[in-house]
């Protein structure tokens, strides 16, 4: 089931972009979703980001294979600098996908998942990573980035000209300082995107009710 909601929303991210998308996944977990993309866009080049060593690992073993992915074991962050990241981990072992650059706040009333270790990582800016590695355009942009995809936007001057942004968006802040919905939208039309689709009912969310979990939203350029 989740594929199927997966697959349905980039079909819909599709009809925006050319068949050749440069595409970077920041919060690439284990690599999932990244495998699902090559198969939707075969064509794509595909940068993907996980900070956190042991997952990354798992992302790296299962993208090797496919030439058109490059994986990297760093944070997006708003500066350049190593960074305190508090890792999520499940009750009965092993990493869940909560990690984040931002300390828990109310997501320790959603979930399970516990926040007992931080670590050090590398933090770099979109501009300065797209520099280093010679990328001038970005046609495509998954973020799922725990409550740190709007800073990491801010910083840079390449995300006001990225064809898609497909964002998670939380409506209280899960995390300590977390933009909620309402200022990852003001920031976008602010910067000329246009929201094309969401996940759920907007007008629940902008008024921040604790009760529901962070949806996604499509925005397109």
């Amino acid at each position: 089931m989740l594929w199927i909601t997966f697959q349905i929303h980039m079909m819909c991210v599709s009809q925006y972009l050319p068949v050749n998308p440069v595409i970077i996944e920041a919060g690439a977990y284990n690599g999932i979703d990244t495998e699902q993309m090559v198969k939707i866009w075969p064509k794509s080049t595909i940068y993907s980001f996980e900070p956190v060593a042991a997952i990354y690992k798992q992302l790296f073993e299962r993208v090797k294979f496919y030439p058109n992915v490059h994986s990297f074991s760093l944070a997006l962050a708003d500066r350049d600098e190593s960074r305190p990241f508090w890792v999520s981990t499940f009750p009965w072992g092993g990493n869940s996908g909560s990690s984040s650059l931002l300390p828990p706040k109310n997501h320790l009333e959603f979930d399970l998942s516990k926040f007992d270790q931080k670590i050090d990582v590398l933090g770099l800016k979109l501009d300065t990573w797209a520099k280093w590695q010679n990328v001038e355009r970005i046609d495509f942009a998954w973020l799922g980035m725990q409550g740190f995809e709007l800073p990491m936007l801010k910083a840079s001057r390449l995300s006001t000209n990225i064809k898609v942004i497909y964002i998670e968006v939380g409506f209280v802040e899960m995390y300590e300082g977390q933009p909620i919905y309402k200022d990852v939208k003001d920031w976008m039309l602010k910067n000329d995107y246009e929201l094309k689709a969401i996940d759920f009912n907007e007008e629940i969310a902008l008024k921040g009710r604790k009760a529901i979990w962070p949806g996604n939203s499509i925005l397109y350029y």
